[in-house]
């Protein structure tokens, strides 16, 4: 008999060293299957997101200097980091 699948939401997901580390809501433990499915919908916002992030970075080095230094893509907010401050006005 077949395990009955668990489905877990990805909470967040991180590469280091070239490994792609994916945070779930619970431990799963060594040896279980994993199959993965892409939320077609959030994917294509992230990737409108991720492109809006390199337009923005990229104006405000060439108008200001600034590189960005990090960035932040979550459901609810993205932000950018950059190596100097902007005012408002400047935003």
């Amino acid at each position: 008999m077949e395990p009955t699948p668990t489905h877990l939401t990805l909470l967040d997901a991180h590469i280091k060293n070239d490994i792609i580390y994916h945070y779930v809501e619970q431990e799963i433990p060594v040896g279980t299957v994993v199959k993965g499915y892409v939320d077609w919908t959030q994917r294509f916002d992230f990737m409108q997101q991720h492109s809006g992030e390199h337009i923005i970075s990229g104006l405000v080095n060439k108008y200001y200097g600034y590189d960005n230094v990090g960035f932040h893509l979550g459901l609810q907010e993205v932000t950018l980091d950059f190596n100097g401050s902007l005012t408002l006005e400047q935003l």
